[in-house]
């Protein structure tokens, strides 16, 4: 197991961490076309420049998961629904270290994250014929509650329900 430290990007360090996060990507969603039988052009964060990865963090909550000071693994969250849910898009391991516990514990952040701010829910959608990804999140409490072709192939809608937190006495922040 890793020790991986999982944390939000901060914006005086975009400039330096965005290409890290590009690598990643890259590198990760290479291999999910490869597993959904997908071409590379047909995957956004593939095609996805340094720059819009800049532009997004702006807009975005975005995490990073760093070992021995790289970046090797990479999550954007989106408040929806007015708060009450988070998108999580470009959820991204370095294929070096898939299948080591580091999605998952990204996962479990993930929902701690959420229940702090009293969201019920995490959605999100992926290519229905990248099983390892489609059972990555099954294995992680996630189900399929829908599916659309907007990028001309089959995505599978998921979501994964949180028990919010009570926090006694305190005001929760909303997500926004």
């Amino acid at each position: 197991m890793y020790d991986v430290d999982i944390r939000v990007v901060k914006r005086r360090e975009i400039d330096t961490i965005a290409p890290q996060i590009h690598d990643v990507l890259l590198h990760a969603f290479q291999s999910y076309a490869m597993d959904a039988n997908l071409p590379f052009e047909a995957v956004g964060a593939i095609t996805e420049s340094v720059e819009t990865i800049k532009e997004d963090i702006q807009k975005k909550i975005c995490y990073i998961g760093t070992y021995n000071d790289r970046v090797i693994a990479t999550a954007r969250l989106e408040p929806i629904e007015e708060g009450r849910t988070g998108y999580l898009s470009r959820f991204g391991t370095h294929p070096d270290f898939v299948s080591t516990g580091i999605g998952s514990s990204f996962i479990r952040f993930f929902e701690g994250q959420m229940a702090l701010y009293g969201c019920e829910r995490i959605l999100l959608h992926t290519a229905s014929r990248a099983s390892r990804t489609v059972q990555f999140y099954y294995k992680n409490g996630f189900h399929v509650i829908g599916t659309d072709r907007k990028y001309g192939y089959i995505r599978v809608k998921m979501e994964k329900e949180i028990a919010a937190m009570p926090i006694i006495g305190a005001n929760v922040k909303k997500f926004q």
